[in-house]
């Protein structure tokens, strides 16, 4: 009750940080501890341990908790007006190996916390196209919906081709491709279509036709 103004501004900050930390990890009492974030090792892992390696289970889901937690502070440092939305250097800064950057190609295996770093120098060097200043073409935005979509058909790696091999995704298309078509006129969304991914193979496609 007599805390200041300043002290309950700092306990609530720390309260949102822990509950940030427990979301990320799933940090609760019935939660799945493989799914905790621990303090892990990782420059003596390499991908070879990975899944589906026999007892790659718990590196595996180290390995993808630090990933999302990568991604996931830059998602939110996207979203802040004060951050930039470049940290520019030039080239040649960039291949020199500026402040350990290195996009040398190694002929023996790099560790898993090297790969951990060049994600984040990945992110740290490149164009932030979904910050609120990036007024650059092709770009609008980072839609969170579609960021998990994304994730999701990674994560599926299928290939989208026949119904054999991918029956969710074939009929999403063609649920898709109907709706378009209703949109545009075409009475009860009979016809054809296909996704194009580009502007030049529109154009080409328009050619054919």
């Amino acid at each position: 009750k007599n805390n200041s103004l300043e002290e309950r501004s700092r306990i609530v900050s720390s309260f949102k940080e822990r509950a940030a930390k427990d979301l990320l990890s799933c940090d609760n009492a019935g939660g799945d501890t493989r799914f905790r974030r621990t303090e892990t090792d990782f420059s003596n892992l390499y991908a070879r341990e990975l899944l589906p390696a026999k007892n790659g289970e718990e590196p595996t889901m180290q390995f993808l908790l630090e990933v999302v937690e990568i991604l996931t502070s830059y998602i939110k440092k996207t979203f802040d007006k004060s951050t930039k939305v470049l940290d520019f250097h030039h080239p040649h800064q960039l291949l020199e190996g500026m402040e350990g950057f290195n996009l040398e190609l190694s002929d023996q295996p790099e560790s898993l916390e090297q790969i951990l770093v060049d994600c984040r120098d990945t992110l740290k060097y490149g164009v932030r196209t979904g910050h609120p200043r990036f007024f650059n073409q092709l770009s609008t935005g980072l839609d969170i919906v579609g960021l998990a979509g994304e994730w999701l058909t990674s994560t599926a790696n299928t290939n989208m081709f026949t119904y054999e091999i991918a029956p969710v995704f074939v009929l999403m298309e063609q649920l898709t491709l109907k709706k378009m078509r209703e949109i545009v006129g075409w009475p009860n969304g009979e016809g054809d279509g296909i996704f194009s991914p580009g502007g030049a193979i529109s154009n080409m496609y328009s050619v054919m036709i």
